[in-house]
């Protein structure tokens, strides 16, 4: 995982004195869409024996787009350290001060981070599908597709095994799942798997946990979590009925935490900066009596359903106020 592998060429003319790099990454880019694939297959799977109300296109599509967030964040992060604007001392660098990570596990890893997210039953599992075991059932079981996958893919078992360890610790400075362990004194904070000390899973844990300050992402994501799921809904209960209020305050508050849990200056700004469109977005839904709007839906599809129609209502609205600034 320590051999340094090719760098990204800086320039068309670097691209084209190394005409073996573009074929190995598009090699690469068309393996990681097959896994994609197989991924959402394993999701489909699942939701198809899920036995509540809630739509199941609905959660596949979001969990999809999930994935797709994250590997582009990934995507930016490594762009980002390859040009030398990311100068933080937790990177290793060889000799010549080429950063060392392994990209084609870092991105591997991306694909199947949330891979257990939906579980047998075909449930979200929002807080334990990280778990070492739940993870090693798709990518260690010689009878799982994905392990089957990996392998053909060039992967060795103990590739596989270090992409276990990095979904597993990947996820847990994300703050709403911190909370959740240490409310319920399931087990320490400081005692939860962490990312730190491995490049590849500390790029892949603030290219995850940043989708959760931006508001068509993670925003948009989590709110879906806690409108579908039976869980959330209880806990977003305020007298006896649900509150969306509830429900969205909770996932602005983890947004608000996002830069606390970057690893990275690079990565802690742009936490900042999709905040304030959030920010401005929970103002806007508040000027406009929009969260009153959305309680009074029974529905939770039709919540959800109108939830992004007012997501893309404000994004179209902030735009043409930025022209009007321009």
């Amino acid at each position: 995982m320590r051999e340094q592998g090719p760098q990204m060429p800086d320039s068309l003319n670097e691209q084209a004195n190394n005409p073996e790099w573009l074929p190995q990454e598009n090699e690469q880019e068309k393996m990681l869409e097959k896994l994609t694939g197989l991924v959402g297959g394993i999701y489909a799977e699942r939701l198809a024996k899920k036995t509540d109300a809630s739509d199941p296109k609905i959660m596949l599509k979001d969990n999809l787009d999930h994935v797709g967030q994250v590997k582009d964040n990934v995507d930016f992060i490594i762009d980002e350290i390859k040009a030398g604007r990311m100068t933080d001392d937790i990177i290793p660098r060889d000799e010549h001060g080429q950063a060392i990570f392994d990209g084609k596990i870092l991105k591997t890893m991306a694909v199947l981070h949330d891979v257990a997210k939906i579980n047998e039953k075909g449930e979200l599992d929002t807080f334990h599908h990280h778990d070492k075991d739940k993870v090693e059932k798709i990518l260690v079981d010689e009878k799982s597709k994905v392990n089957e996958f990996l392998k053909n893919s060039g992967f060795t078992p103990e590739e596989i095994d270090l992409m276990v360890e990095g979904i597993e610790k990947h996820s847990r400075r994300t703050d709403f799942i911190a909370r959740y362990f240490d409310n319920r004194k399931r087990q320490e904070i400081a005692d939860l798997p962490r990312p730190e000390g491995v490049l590849e899973y500390v790029i892949l844990s603030d290219a995850d946990i940043l989708t959760q300050s931006r508001l068509e992402q993670g925003v948009k994501k989590i709110v879906c979590s806690r409108l579908t799921t039976e869980f959330f809904r209880q806990a977003d209960t305020l007298d006896g009925q649900h509150s969306f209020a509830k429900s969205l305050a909770s996932v602005i508050d983890s947004a608000k935490k996002v830069s606390e849990a970057m690893h990275f200056e690079l990565t802690r700004q742009k936490a900042l900066e999709q905040l304030t469109q959030v920010l401005d977005f929970e103002n806007w839904l508040t000027q406009n009596n929009k969260i009153a709007e959305i309680d009074g839906i029974e529905n939770f599809d039709l919540k959800k359903k109108k939830f992004d129609e007012l997501i893309v209502e404000f994004l179209n609205t902030d735009d043409k106020n930025q022209q009007k600034i321009k």
